[in-house]
């Protein structure tokens, strides 16, 4: 069975105007701050209540991808991950896609549009 997973990606400017339009993400939904190019900033999980400005960016990142080396990786970085755990997740900038490892190797995740 294949599973989706959609995550929202904006820039600061997108998530402030939808927060000015009174849009919040549903509880447990992932929503990411993208920077201009793209780059993937933070990961904040919505409770149903809060506006984007009022969640925590779960993965401790910062402004600039430098900052959250981690979440971020090309194919060549990924696979050179020693020990990767079983739901660990990392953004593929090569492929350009989700990447989660599932224990014994790492699998693209489908993006909905």
């Amino acid at each position: 069975m294949i599973k989706y997973i959609r995550l929202r990606g904006m820039t600061a400017a997108e998530w402030a105007l939808e927060e000015a339009a009174g849009e919040i993400l549903k509880a447990r939904e992932p929503g990411l701050l993208l920077s201009a190019g793209g780059a993937v900033l933070e990961l904040r999980v919505g409770d149903g209540t809060k506006k984007w400005s009022e969640l925590t960016d779960i993965l401790g990142g910062g402004s600039t991808p430098s900052q959250t080396p981690w979440l971020t990786k090309t194919t060549t970085e990924m696979n050179a991950v020693v020990g990767p755990t079983e739901g660990m997740a990392v953004w593929n900038t090569t492929e350009h896609q989700l990447m989660v490892y599932d224990g014994s190797a790492w699998v693209g995740i489908p993006m909905l549009a």
